[in-house]
């Protein structure tokens, strides 16, 4: 008697999941993997186009050493990169999650709250830019003005000046509301993974916390944040992240302006040590966090 070979239900698990996955290796391959490599194979290369066909001049490690050597602007400008990376990740980490400890409150209208503090992240996606491209809003953001400055920040220094108010003050109270737009255009993303999070914590435990005397104060710091620690190493490295490949970024806008004058070899040499740069960090911040996480299986 023949036996039909049948697929075991975890090899058929298997191929579900390869499925599943298949769009995302597919555009992991040919929009990364392959840049990428093209990159690395560039960085070592001067680049020649002139031919209409790719033509690689092998020049070693010169366009990694003239990064650093000759270009006197790519080190300031990464200077500062690094400069915002170290005070802005952790004011939006926090600030989110202060957010998403507020949004997980029961009050009126906490659905229309948290799609305000999510909006940013749909509009800056870039479906949507591209729909608006063209117009006000769009133009604006591509030079890192934010909706919410053109609208308020703007807005609030008018109404100074119309009262009468120094320019000292203006400026001043301009940058603090420009610093605390930055935050919440920047943050919607982390907010909603804390607050699932935070809706992950059983009402039991603060049940349990509030006989044994516990206050909110001694309930957060002692069962809520150990339990979203995990989530705090997700947002931290998301916005690292975040802030290394963000449209205004300085070292970005600098590398592309090189490739539009056809340098493809020197530009690609800066990405590379752009790249790394952030890798590292990103490593040494994943490894000193992923000590302090709390995970509930351990």
């Amino acid at each position: 008697m023949k036996m039909k070979n049948r697929l075991t239900y975890s090899r058929r698990e298997a191929m579900r999941g390869v499925l599943f996955i298949a769009p995302w290796l597919i555009g992991f391959i040919f929009l990364f993997v392959r840049p990428f490599v093209t990159a690395i194979v560039f960085s070592f290369n001067n680049v020649d186009l002139s031919n209409g066909f790719i033509d690689l001049t092998g020049m070693g490690f010169k366009n990694y050493t003239d990064a650093f050597t000759e270009d006197t602007k790519f080190m300031v400008l990464l200077t500062q990169a690094l400069s915002k990376m170290v005070y802005q990740v952790p004011l939006v980490v926090f600030f989110s999650l202060f957010i998403a400890v507020v949004l997980n409150q029961k009050f009126a209208s906490r659905g229309f709250f948290r799609l305000v503090f999510f909006l940013p992240t749909i509009i800056s996606s870039g479906v949507v830019l591209g729909i608006i491209n063209g117009d006000t809003l769009y133009n604006a953001m591509q030079v890192g003005e934010k909706t919410t400055y053109m609208l308020q920040t703007v807005s609030v220094q008018d109404i100074l000046r119309q009262s009468g108010v120094s320019e000292t003050i203006i400026t001043y109270v301009g940058s603090i509301l420009d610093s605390l737009l930055e935050l919440f255009w920047y943050s919607g993303i982390q907010i909603v993974i804390f607050l699932s999070g935070l809706q992950g914590i059983s009402p039991t435990l603060r049940e349990a916390a509030h006989i044994d005397g516990a206050s909110a104060w001694d309930f957060f710091w002692l069962i809520t944040f150990p339990m979203i620690s995990p989530l705090l190493l997700t947002n931290t490295v998301f916005t690292i992240i975040s802030t290394f490949t963000d449209y205004n970024n300085v070292v970005i806008s600098y590398i592309s302006e090189i490739a539009s004058k056809m340098e493809l070899g020197f530009s690609s040499a800066m990405s590379m040590v752009y790249f790394l740069i952030t890798f590292v960090i990103i490593i040494v911040v994943y490894f000193f966090l992923n000590r302090k996480v709390f995970y509930r299986n351990t």
